[in-house]
């Protein structure tokens, strides 16, 4: 009798370096930090997460996870977070 093959193909969930600052939305959430590096340490995990997310059918409507932007007009009047990199996560 032939074992089951249980791998999966689906890599681990990663986690993101502590922000500054966060702001949630409806499909995505924002993660905002220091440092362009860090940003882009967070943007890794978040592309890894998005893709676990994508395969499982979730849609993030016109935004897209993993995208790194320095903060030059305020969300939302959020003042605070101009200057600061901004992580779109899933």
């Amino acid at each position: 009798m032939k074992s089951k093959n249980t791998k999966t193909t689906s890599q681990p969930w990663m986690s993101y370096p502590k922000p500054v600052d966060t702001r949630g939305g409806y499909k995505v959430d924002w993660n905002y930090y220091t440092d362009e590096a860090t940003a882009l340490e967070c943007a890794k995990a978040a592309s890894n997460n998005r893709d676990i997310m994508m395969q499982r059918g979730y849609d993030f409507g016109y935004c897209w996870p993993s995208t790194v932007k320095l903060v030059d007009v305020a969300p939302e009047g959020r003042t605070e977070l101009v200057g600061l990199w901004e992580v779109c996560l899933p």
